[in-house]
């Protein structure tokens, strides 16, 4: 089963050139970060990873994944569909979804509430947590999601400040047992 997060309404084309800053500043604040992480973007084009970095994720569909240069195995995805599912009318509505790596490591995780977070501020959206799995709110703004997520220490090393964030989430003894990578880091 995916874990992810949804944000709604999208109403324009996301930026990514411009996307890019504010999820590596969602990041840095959610893992207390000195500095913001460099963050990548990729796009994904059916199921191949294309040649360049897309400017625009349309509202219509579309699918990057971020990463930090040097994880490669450690990613989030966006993308961006138009869903009637959980609407009451037949309209459907545009929206993001977020959903953590295939890995399921701690920084997909870190990664996948950054992205979820910059989205909603960008939008003046909130995240949706459906689950509810990151936090104990179902819906809310950015910046009370980030509040409600982030880790409560500083750090210079952003896997341990997301082994942090991830044993918040699930207690110290779960996240060994629910993270493959755990025991690397």
């Amino acid at each position: 089963m995916p874990i992810s997060l949804r944000v709604k309404p999208i109403e324009e084309p996301i930026k990514t050139s411009e996307l890019l800053p504010k999820v590596s500043a969602a990041l840095k604040e959610i893992l207390g970060l000195p500095d913001p992480p460099r963050i990548v973007v990729e796009e994904w084009t059916f199921g191949r990873l294309a040649a360049s970095p897309p400017q625009t994720i349309s509202t219509k569909s579309g699918m990057v994944s971020f990463r930090i240069p040097g994880d490669p195995d450690e990613v989030a995805y966006l993308y961006c569909y138009r869903s009637a599912v959980h609407e009451p009318s037949d309209e459907a509505t545009p929206q993001a979804g977020i959903d953590v790596g295939s890995g399921r490591r701690p920084l997909d995780f870190a990664l996948a509430a950054a992205i979820a977070a910059a989205v909603a501020r960008d939008n003046n959206s909130d995240v949706i947590d459906d689950t509810p799995f990151f936090s104990k709110a179902m819906d809310q703004p950015g910046d009370s999601f980030i509040e409600s997520v982030r880790v409560k220490h500083s750090f210079d090393d952003h896997h341990r400040a997301a082994k942090t964030f991830f044993e918040a989430l699930y207690g110290k003894r779960a996240a060994k047992e629910k993270s493959p990578s755990a025991k690397h880091l």
